[in-house]
């Protein structure tokens, strides 16, 4: 009996191995299809060694979690929202199960899980995982609490991408849910800066005030604290309460200061809100192959508080309307100004560069 035992356990050992053998050779095919830019069969490589795991671990095998998040992604790059979704709730329950609903590392989890969502166009779901995650954050490390903060507010940002606002120079990239400028979105409209700040909600306001707060009081490295005062800056500058922004601003200057050898982020102005031409927006889904991109090329004045002033194009590969649209479209951008000793100041000669593909 006990030699039967003992054999039977041979026999499950060696079928636990060729079974991650089976896995890791999934996982390694699918990582060279990604590099091959085959993300069809890499997704069918992926999948493979997600049911493999489950085979050989069980339904929430901690190892999928991993495997479940590169899904997410090669779904949502195919435009397949649907399922990455779907490849995130196995995700939450993955996570719940090995680490326990009310413990740090699910809490984490939520949060990350909660940024996929929002990245998804999914904000709502997204929100909420961002808020179940803060309350479970608070009595943790503040770095964490800090990060899922901000999160919450960078939901918002997204919200604002879906409709072809950029908020940083990766937003619009950033962003893997589905794009559409509505009418309401016209910039030359009166209601256009409405619309930005009924996106700017007032939950993502209050977690970066209170993550401003913490990068004032806790113990925080003074670059990761001029970090998240620039973000709730920024934040002030896209709704256009340009004095409640330089406060904050200038309280981030004060910190690059003390840091010595820092490069301050405030010698030059940043764009910080610009609604993308409706036909560069259009413009940009198209194949890579066949792309073939002509500019606009603009100069302007960044006043102190924020907006753009003297537009005036210097050059355009492309017709008179399309540069008129550029213009338009700089007239509400916002920028983060430039600031010295904390004093917000005009900038001359400011260039942007928009390419139509």
């Amino acid at each position: 009996m006990r030699l039967f035992a003992y054999a039977l356990l041979v026999a499950l050992a060696v079928c636990n191995s060729a079974w991650c053998i089976e896995q890791e050779s999934a996982k390694d095919r699918a990582d060279a299809l990604v590099a091959a830019g085959q993300r069809e069969a890499a997704i069918e490589e992926l999948t493979r060694a997600v049911n493999v795991l489950r085979r050989s671990g069980g339904l929430y095998d901690p190892r999928q979690y991993a495997l479940l998040n590169q899904l997410t992604d090669l779904h949502s790059l195919q435009g397949d929202v649907d399922a990455a979704v779907a490849a995130l709730a196995y995700m939450e329950r993955v996570s719940e199960r090995t680490y326990g609903r009310q413990s740090t590392q699910h809490a984490l989890s939520l949060a990350a899980i909660g940024a996929w969502q929002c990245r998804l166009g999914r904000f709502d779901s997204g929100r909420e995982r961002f808020r179940r995650s803060i309350e479970r954050l608070r009595a943790a490390d503040d770095q964490q609490l800090i990060d899922a903060l901000l999160g919450l507010a960078r939901c918002s940002f997204d919200e604002l991408a879906a409709e072809g606002i950029a908020t940083s120079a990766d937003s619009l990239a950033s962003y893997r849910g589905p794009v559409q400028r509505t009418s309401r979105l016209n910039v030359s409209s009166p209601m256009f800066q409405h619309r930005v700040v009924k996106a700017l909600r007032p939950d993502g306001e209050q977690a970066l005030r209170n993550a401003a707060h913490l990068a004032e009081t806790a113990t925080l490295a003074p670059e990761r604290r001029v970090a998240v005062l620039l973000q709730v800056g920024d934040w002030f500058q896209a709704k256009d309460h340009s004095r409640t922004a330089r406060r904050y601003y200038a309280s981030a200057q004060r910190w690059v200061k003390r840091t010595s050898g820092a490069e301050d982020p405030l010698a030059a102005p940043v764009q910080v809100l610009y609604a993308m031409p409706s036909l560069a927006l259009r413009s940009s889904f198209a194949r890579e192959s066949a792309a073939i991109e002509r500019y606009v090329e603009v100069e302007f004045t960044v006043r102190a508080d924020g907006e753009v002033d003297s537009g005036r194009v210097i050059m355009s590969e492309l017709g008179k309307s399309v540069a008129d649209e550029t213009l338009q479209a700089l007239k509400v951008a916002r920028y983060r100004p430039r600031m010295v000793e904390g004093t917000a100041l005009d900038t001359e000669g400011v260039r942007f560069r928009q390419a139509f593909r």
